[in-house]
């Protein structure tokens, strides 16, 4: 998760076409303290690992390119 309107950063992910489980998963954002309007500003690349069947481990990469962000 990259950006939550919450002030606590804290989002609720719904996976029950993913595991079937009916209970909310909370999620943190990444970017805390990004307001936003400045959201749509963001420019960079995301590279991600194909699908697979492993709910519990994700490999990815953020880059920006702009806003002297680091990679995720």
């Amino acid at each position: 998760m990259l950006y939550s309107s919450s002030p606590s950063g804290t989002v609720y992910v719904d996976t029950i076409n993913l595991d079937g489980e009916t209970n909310l998963k909370d999620k943190s954002a990444m970017l805390e303290n990004f307001g936003d309007k400045k959201l749509v500003l963001l420019n960079g690349l995301i590279k991600s690992e194909l699908p697979n069947e492993n709910l519990e481990k994700w490999d990815g990469l953020v880059m920006f390119t702009n806003q002297g962000l680091k990679p995720l």
